[in-house]
């Protein structure tokens, strides 16, 4: 169940505490989900078309700090809080034959720590981001519908992922122990289409409204994303070609919305969407079975 799927701090409080703001993360989920349920792809339709080259790498810049932005959000809600939701229940939902074991990642089943919860939370929310990262990457390939297009991102690494880190893999010992493991896998995959959703719902929504980078409190504000990411090192080595690339390399007509190029592109990431959403159902029909 990959690492933190311990559970104690003071005892009951502990429990309660992890419970508590693991649904009001989820319910928060659920709102904004509703509430940006008809985003749609239109990230620049109320600003003109950028010109020179500062307007072009400003573009760039203010469309990934939102999706940024949005990513850690809905990871931080979704994979985050509402992973420690996951592991707290499904623990608690075991016999008391398992409670102190420990998991396939050496965690003692039934205790709360403070430390191991922060570093689930955080290390959960980085799926939001890398999820993010990739709906930005693809977007224009991608459905309009947010919702639809998040679903296709979702599928994707859900397919790569939800195996080899654990979450939903059927030789992992975790699945012997821990009980019901019907509802383990249905909590799972819960967990998965609304981290996908919510994220691009937010990403669609957030992006049209994001300040520009400029020298003004407001400015500055929507470069925090960035510079937070940036803050870790690794990160600008990954962004600084990204943004450079979709502001100064002409997409060109091979790309453009129509082309035969596009339109396969497209077919194939929805293809590989399908993969990998049924490579994450059988994991899950698997973990029932056995």
């Amino acid at each position: 169940m990959g690492n933190g799927a311990t559970l104690a701090t003071g005892g009951n409080m502990g429990e309660i505490v992890v419970t508590g703001l693991g649904v009001v993360a989820l319910g928060a989920a659920a709102y904004l989900l509703y509430r940006y349920r008809d985003a749609a792809a239109s990230p620049t339709s109320s600003r003109p078309p950028a010109e020179s080259a500062s307007e072009r790498l400003a573009e760039a810049v203010r469309t990934l700090a939102a999706t940024l932005a949005a990513g850690f959000v809905g990871g931080l809600l979704v994979a985050g809080f509402g992973g420690r939701l996951f592991m707290r229940l499904v623990a608690a939902t075991s016999s008391e034959t398992v409670q102190g074991r420990l998991t396939e990642a050496d965690e003692v089943i039934g205790e709360v720590t403070f430390g191991g919860s922060v570093f689930l939370i955080m290390f959960s929310s980085s799926f939001g981001i890398l999820g993010g990262f990739a709906f930005y990457l693809l977007r224009r390939w991608l459905p309009a519908r947010s919702i639809a297009g998040g679903l296709a991102v979702a599928g994707l690494g859900a397919g790569v992922l939800v195996r080899p880190t654990e979450f939903l893999d059927p030789e992992s010992i975790d699945f012997e122990i821990l009980g019901p493991v019907w509802f383990a896998a249905l909590f799972a995959l819960a967990l998965i289409v609304m981290l996908g959703t919510v994220t691009a719902t937010l990403i669609d929504s957030w992006t049209p409204r994001w300040p520009t980078p400029e020298v003004s409190p407001k400015g500055v504000a929507g470069l925090l994303p960035i510079l937070m990411l940036g803050a870790l090192g690794p990160g600008l080595v990954v962004l600084a070609p990204v943004v450079l690339v979709k502001a100064f390399v002409p997409k060109g007509r091979l790309v453009a919305d129509g082309s035969t190029f596009a339109t396969t592109i497209r077919l194939v990431l929805l293809g590989a969407a399908v993969v990998g959403w049924g490579w994450t159902f059988s994991a899950a029909v698997d973990i029932v079975r056995r």
